[in-house]
């Protein structure tokens, strides 16, 4: 904090953030839908619409594969050896 406070009286009142508080700046979570859609203009809302219903879907599918595995491979630990 302290160098802040210097960099204050060295260029008036403006606080510029340097380099390294950029980085350490705390990043945005992913945007939601609406979010997203809002800074859409209207002629290109539709076709973001639907992409964004894509997204989701391949995300969905993602999920649902991944749990099925899962399940998969719990069955193949549980079931009992035969030598």
């Amino acid at each position: 904090m302290c160098c802040r406070q210097e960099r204050i009286a060295r260029n008036g009142n403006t606080i510029r953030p340097t380099g390294q508080e950029k980085r350490n700046r705390p990043r945005r979570a992913t945007k939601t839908l609406q979010q997203r859609l809002n800074g859409i203009t209207n002629g290109k809302k539709k076709f973001a619409v639907i992409a964004l219903l894509e997204e989701r879907k391949v995300a969905e599918a993602r999920m649902k594969t991944r749990t099925r595995l899962e399940e998969e491979f719990q069955k193949r630990k549980s079931k009992p050896r035969l030598h």
